[in-house]
């Protein structure tokens, strides 16, 4: 009886051959690009000159939110301990260490928490940004997040011993531009492009909505896509020419100026095409106007147009979306 108890257990196990379960690695993936994406943007801002234009921890936030966003909240972790490494190591911060890291920590959770209370609001299994109502969620809390993050960075001037408030002031004026500025031109791009396409090359997670906007919406290579690109490179040419060619300086032929070109891929792209032309539109225009030599207060109040301007024509983006969805489904 012992004998046969001791073969039954050797028989099954020959004869089921069960295959030995291997660790899923694919949610690795969205990390190493992540990583890589961190380090590219903090090399790319530094290289250029660019560091005191956009500062620190600013276009990287909107990396950030657009993880956090696309994938899973268990991403935090590595925002985490990236931004620490960041403020630590990378671009040190001229605080004390235990004071830079409670800076770095205060960062990151403002971020993890927008994107937890935006997870909340958002209806659905993951974010998308391609409803009316979604869009203008994120937007109030991308205003609110850029606050915090921008009282977050001009704190230290509240606890100096002499508060100078004018100080204080533009620097926070400055911080929130540039935290406005990762959060709105970067975080939109990753969330309704780079996040879907991830989960259908790895998961294969394809769902109906993104092949309704698929369809409508082609960004296939074409003679029409070339030609469309092409005209949206003119306008943005020809705005930045009469800005800087013409030295155009009253804000709100430029805010008109800056918003054509976004007007233009609103209107025949919608939301999608908007997502992807603003950072495009922003990383050109600065390095241009880098390129010329442009004052530091010109730069910070281009961002500070460019950033308003993509909210305004995002209303259009998003009723040319749902009006192409809808005539689809009909």
């Amino acid at each position: 009886m012992q004998e046969i108890t001791r073969i039954e257990p050797e028989s099954l196990r020959n004869s089921l051959s069960l295959p030995r379960i291997r660790p899923d690695l694919r949610p690795v993936v969205p990390l190493a690009l992540y990583v890589i994406a961190y380090a590219v943007i903090d090399l790319v801002v530094e290289k250029s000159g660019l560091l005191s234009i956009l500062g620190d921890h600013s276009i990287t936030a909107g990396l950030n939110l657009g993880l956090l966003l696309s994938h899973s909240l268990w991403y935090a972790p590595v925002v985490l301990l990236a931004t620490i490494a960041d403020g630590l190591w990378f671009h040190p911060l001229a605080f004390p260490v235990p004071l830079a890291i409670v800076y770095c920590l205060t960062i990151s959770l403002i971020q993890i928490a927008a994107a937890m209370m935006l997870r909340q609001l958002i209806p659905g299994h993951r974010v998308t940004l391609k409803r009316g109502w979604d869009y203008a969620r994120f937007a109030v809390m991308g205003a609110f997040t850029s606050l915090a993050l921008a009282i977050t960075a001009s704190m230290h001037h509240v606890l100096a011993d002499a508060i100078q408030w004018h100080l204080l002031s533009l620097e926070f004026q400055l911080h929130l531009i540039r935290f406005s500025t990762g959060i709105f031109c970067i975080t939109p791009a990753l969330v309704i492009h780079v996040g879907p396409w991830l989960e259908t090359l790895l998961f294969g997670i394809k769902t109906e909505k993104q092949s309704q906007i698929k369809r409508t919406q082609p960004f296939g290579i074409s003679r029409y896509s070339a030609v469309f690109a092409a005209s949206f490179a003119c306008l943005a040419a020809l705005a930045l020419y009469l800005v800087l060619g013409f030295g155009v300086t009253e804000r709100l032929y430029v805010f008109l100026l800056l918003s054509l070109p976004l007007i233009w891929v609103a209107v025949w792209r919608g939301l999608e095409g908007l997502s992807a032309a603003l950072p495009l539109f922003m990383v050109s225009s600065l390095a241009v106007m880098q390129y010329r030599g442009q004052t530091a207060a010109l730069m910070e109040s281009f961002l500070a147009l460019l950033v308003t301007g993509s909210l305004y024509v995002s209303m259009i983006a998003i009723g040319v979306t749902q009006n192409r969805v809808t005539q689809w489904q009909m």
